[in-house]
């Protein structure tokens, strides 16, 4: 439900834009380069710039599209797209995103992922964990936010095994945006669980 609520705000938001003539998009072509160590194929490039509906290109690799001062309202977007670990079976992405359509303050939202590059297929925690092994994960996964958190008295709502996690060099990172387990003021939660 989060993602068509999005989906549809981006939408909105790109309409006015565009109407206005206020929609730009930028890319760097250059991050997927043999010199970065990442070699990765075209294709993979094609398939993480598919991600995001805001990366309007199928040769991008990040994505950055600022939606501002529409006739609409003073409403603000930007997305961006990006690798963050790169390994030999797997790659792992951030979407990070940045969206007012006015009051107090606006939101940041960050979607992660990890990629099978055998597969191309967007791992689960099904594919990492076995059920068996799932409530032991969460137990865990709420340990460190209350720790992150610094004590349980700011834990807002109880954390759950989001599908928001990824794959880097030092463990499993599990991410929460705001409001998903605490107020505003504590930012974005990230949790890693060791190898």
């Amino acid at each position: 439900m989060k993602k068509i609520i999005f989906a549809l705000l981006v939408i909105l938001l790109a309409a006015g834009a565009f109407l206005a003539g206020r929609l730009s998009v930028s890319h760097d072509n250059d991050l997927f380069d043999d010199e970065q160590g990442f070699g990765f194929s075209n294709n993979l490039v094609v398939y993480l710039a598919a991600l995001r509906d805001c990366c309007l290109s199928g040769q991008c690799n990040i994505a950055t599209q600022e939606i501002t001062n529409s006739f609409m309202l003073n409403w603000e977007a930007t997305e961006e797209l990006k690798p963050i670990y790169a390994a030999e079976d797997h790659v792992s992405y951030m979407s990070k995103g940045f969206y007012y359509t006015g009051g107090v303050h606006g939101i940041t939202a960050i979607d992660v992922g990890t990629i099978d590059r055998k597969s191309g297929k967007i791992l689960r925690i099904d594919d990492v964990w076995k059920k068996e092994e799932q409530k032991a994960l969460l137990t865990k996964i709420r340990e460190l936010v209350v720790k992150e958190l610094k004590g349980e008295e700011h834990l807002l709502a109880e954390p759950t095994l989001t599908e928001n996690f990824y794959l880097s060099h030092d463990g499993w990172h599990f991410v929460f945006n705001q409001y998903e387990v605490a107020c505003y003021a504590d930012g974005i939660i990230e949790v890693v669980v060791e190898k």
